[in-house]
Parts: C-alpha cells; structure tokens; sequence
C-alpha cells in the first residue's frame, strides 16, 4: 500500500489518529495512519504503532480512592505519551478512561494528569460503552456476515465486559466488576494458588450468575490479554491447537494446582509481565466459560482502542448507544413530554454554547462531557410528574438515583441525579457534595443553565422561549459590561453571558424588549432565581434589552 508523505519523506501527521485508553491494568496507546489513496475503496486505517505500559490502576484501590502510587506510574506513562502524541492535531486524539475511572469516588488526580500532559478531554466510559467498541472493535478487525451470533468477551484488570450481537451489530451489553487485578488483590495475594482459586470461583459464582449461555452457534471471541495469555500457554503446553477450550482450560487449572506453577517465573509459554495477575486471569475465564456454557473461544487481537479509533474516523454506530437507548426508556416509562423536553434541551445547548468559552473550556475547547450531561438532565428533568406534580423534582431525583441505566457511569447517574433534583425551586446546599470541588463548581453552573432554560420554556409552547444568541468568538469574560460580541445580537434574540469576577462565577441573561412584560410568569420566576442562584455562589443579573 503506497503511503501520503510530506516533502521530507515523513508521514504526514495531519492524516494520523491516535487513541488513549486508560486501563484498569494496562495504558495503551494507539497511532493509525489514514490512507485515502483508492477513493474506490473508501477510508482505510492502518496501525502505525502500540504502545503498552502495564500502570495497574487497579492495584491499591480502595474504599473508591486511587493508591497514589498508582497515580504516580499513571503520571510518568501519560509524559511518555504525550512525547509521542506532541505533533498530532488534538482533534484527532481520543482519550476513553475505563472501571477504575468510573468507579473510583476521586478519580481527578489521574483525569488531571491526562489533561494536563495530553491536553485532551478524557471520556470515562460506562461498562456498556466499553462493552459496545470492544465489539465494535473486533467487528472491524475480525468482520463477519450480518447474520453470524457471536459473542465478545474482554477481561480487564478492574471489569469484564461482555457482548452478544450479530454480524457487526451488538445486541445486548454487560459490565461486571470483576478483573485479573482487583481479583487478585482480593483473593491470591498471600495464598496458595489451589486456595486464592477455590475462593474466586466461589466469589465470581454470584457475580457472574445473570450471565446466560451461549447457543451452540455462538462464536465467541477473547480480546484481552488475559485470553491471549491462556491461548499461548496451551498451545506452548500442548493443550490447544490455537484455540482456547474447555478440556484445555481444564487441563491448566489442574497443572495450577498440581505445582506446575512458580510465583516467580510462571509456567512455559507465559510473559514474565503477566505472572502476577494470572491465575486470577485464569480463574476468571474458567468461570465465565461455565457459567456460558462456552466449548471454545478464539483469541482476536483487537481491543477498545480499536473501536474508538473506528468511531473517531466512521462515526457512531448505528443503534449501538446504550446511553440513547436509555433516555428514551425512561422518557417512555414516566410518560415524559418529549415535545417539551426537546424544548428545553433546544435552549439549554444554546445556553450551553453561549456560555461554554467562559464557564466550561477543558484545554482549548469546551468538555464534550458537560454538555452530554446537560442535555441528558434536561431530556429527563421531569420524569418525576409521573409520581406527582408536587416536589416532582425530588422524585425525579429518586428514580434516576434508582434506576438502572445502561451506558451511564455511577458518577454520571450521580450527577444527574443532582441536576434534576436541582432544576426549579430551592437550590440544595449539599446536592454535588460527593464530587471534587472543581466538579461541584461546574456542575452548579450547569445547574443554573438548566433552571434558566425551564424558566424561559414555562410556556411549553413551540417559539414561546426567545432564542438565545450564541457569539462564534465570546471566551473567557473577565468584565460584567456586555461584550462586543453580544452587540452582534439581533433585536429578537437573548443574550446570556458569563463570566468569573474576582474569583465568583456570575451570569448575565439580557433579554428582548418587552418580553419579560408578555411573559410575567417567566419573569416571577427569573426575579426569586436571582436569590436561588446566589446560594450557589452565582451572581444573575437579568435586564430588558429595550431598557
């Protein structure tokens, strides 16, 4: 395949695309080169480089809190990598954090440094989406016919997802907590093999227990480097022929527990990187192999970073978002208005965009994440009228607490909760008091966003609410006077501004003329916002444009 390079010889870095996937056990990096020389053929990826450093996330992690030695090793691996991603536009990296990253209460100090040596907004994934581009992943490097069953499991260090689709499409999703790290943290460390195992099956009987088998048409693929591990050492053993089953499976267990094992070097066929966490690994395979019902499993060398980087260049999978099919499950079971809805979500995003240079950059462009997560709580916002009109927002705020939502984070749905829960009358004192102090800050101002755009749709009518003008050059005010940016409004629109002012956050929504006066009951709630707001640390100031 013929290369584009620059005039030096070099390739060319604008075409290259690059993923960072933040591992509960391994960072990994991935460059790819896009080759668009046969249109006829259309976009093609070529991998370039991988680059693997075994961090371990997981280990130390406890009670939620990151060990800071693990902090450390994340630190010095993301200056390695940033070396290598220095020359690349920022709009073509992508960086995914994964189960420690979701599940850890402070997991700050880790997104920081990846922010800080990256300079790229880091996406912590739910258990589903990791669960979704894996598939996706092994999709594209391993493509079958629409009509093939197939199941995808990949072992991480903190969780294994697992899904079942066919062809290229994933039909169902699942995240469990458990991983070659954390499992042996809890169950090896200090024991015999025989024993550290005998307590993991024991452990991983209930946690793996909803899990249902696999029909006998079923193709089950392993992408992690648990599968890849087990598969060399049969084969370097003579139990498999280059796949994994369940008589070789059995045969390395009972090699495990018959001394055929050294804590130091392993067994034949085995990384030295790998010894410490696999027998877990094994324990962990041996146990989804039976609770599914598997025969045998063939290893693809594909991972996450491989689904990512076909999302980057392709765009989402059609029906693959978990976190849309959600939404709308839960609009339909609480009877939601979504016409209204899409209302406030229309005016939310254009707050959002207006105030985003301001309020929310992350490195040199807004956090993707933040607005998601506005508009999700703004699709959602009054599901509790299914339960009464009156303190609905506190309904809302226990069912999505509640919920199952699929595609969603713990921290996410955390979130969420806070933002409905907060979204018209007393502004709670305490509602974010579980997250970083940085993240408090940012999700009090989208709390304000989302209280402006339901007070400003209280008509619940298509055109009621004025549109909010979004200035293309408007960042980073520092001054309460208006902006020249905002001069370019016409007579018709809103403009909402806002800034920091000595070190507290202020927002200033000036209207069209006249139509505080045609909409009094907007403007009854605008005036008490104006005291809810200030709180939460947030000084409004609304003013007639005619005025």
């Amino acid at each position: 395949m013929r290369q584009r390079r620059d005039k030096s010889g070099s390739l060319r870095l604008s075409e290259q695309y690059a993923v960072v996937d933040l591992g509960s056990n391994s960072f990994r990096l991935l460059v790819a080169q896009r080759e668009t020389d046969a249109p006829e053929s259309g976009v093609r990826l070529r991998v370039v480089e991988r680059i693997k450093d075994k961090v371990q996330l997981a280990r130390g992690l406890r009670q939620g809190d990151i060990h800071p030695a693990a902090v450390a090793r994340a630190d010095v691996c993301l200056q390695r990598f940033a070396q290598r991603l220095s020359a690349l536009d920022r709009s073509r990296i992508a960086v995914v954090g994964t189960h420690v990253l979701r599940a850890a209460l402070d997991p700050e100090p880790v997104l920081r440094a990846a922010r800080d040596h990256l300079r790229v907004p880091v996406r912590v994934l739910s258990g589903e989406e990791e669960a979704a581009l894996v598939y996706r992943g092994v999709s594209r490097r391993d493509p079958v016919g629409s009509r093939v069953s197939r199941l995808v499991v990949d072992l991480g260090g903190g969780s294994a997802e697992i899904a079942w689709g066919e062809g290229h499409e994933p039909r169902r999703l699942a995240s469990v907590p458990v991983g070659c790290v954390s499992l042996t943290e809890g169950f090896f460390e200090g024991r015999s093999v025989q024993v550290g195992f005998e307590a993991t099956r024991a452990h991983l009987a209930t946690a793996l227990e909803l899990l249902p088998a696999v029909s006998n048409d079923t193709e089950v693929i392993g992408t992690s480097g648990t599968v890849e591990s087990v598969q060399t050492v049969l084969a370097a053993n003579g139990w498999g022929d280059g796949l994994v089953t369940r008589e070789g499976l059995d045969r390395l267990v009972q090699a495990l527990f018959e001394g055929r094992w050294d804590n130091e070097t392993g067994m034949l066929g085995l990384a030295p990187e790998r010894v410490d966490i696999f027998p877990a690994g094994v324990a962990l395979l041996d146990m989804i192999f039976r609770q599914c019902g598997i025969g045998a499993m063939r290893y693809v060398g594909a991972a996450l970073e491989d689904g990512v980087l076909d999302e980057m260049v392709h765009g989402p999978m059609p029906g693959a978002d978990p976190r849309e099919l959600t939404v709308r499950g839960l609009q339909s079971d609480f009877r939601v208005d979504r016409a209204h809805a899409a209302r406030v979500q229309s005016t939310a995003l254009a707050c959002f965009e207006a105030v985003a240079g301001s309020w929310f950059l992350d490195g040199s462009a807004p956090n993707p994440d933040w607005r998601a997560l506005l508009l999700t709580a703004a699709a959602l916002h009054e599901v509790g009228l299914a339960v009464g009109p009156r303190g609905h927002q506190r309904h809302a705020a226990y069912l999505l607490r509640h919920a199952d939502m699929p595609g969603f984070s713990r921290r996410e749905q955390d979130a969420l909760t806070g933002l409905v829960r907060s979204h018209r009358r007393v502004m709670p004192g305490l509602t974010y008091a579980e997250f970083p102090l940085a993240d408090r800050r940012l999700l009090r101002r989208l709390s304000a966003l989302l209280r402006l755009s339901v007070i400003l749709e209280r008509g619940r009518v298509e055109g009621s609410a004025p549109r909010i003008f979004v200035a293309p050059d408007a960042r980073g005010l520092e001054t309460k006077a208006p902006s020249r940016a905002a001069l370019r409004a016409t007579a018709g629109q809103a403009v909402l501004e806002a800034g920091v002012d000595q070190g507290a956050d202020w927002l200033r929504l000036a209207l069209p003329a006249g139509w505080l006066a045609s909409h009094p009951l907007s403007a009854s709630e605008l005036e008490l916002e104006v005291a809810q707001l200030a709180t939460a640390g947030i000084t409004l100031e609304v003013v007639d444009r005619g005025i």
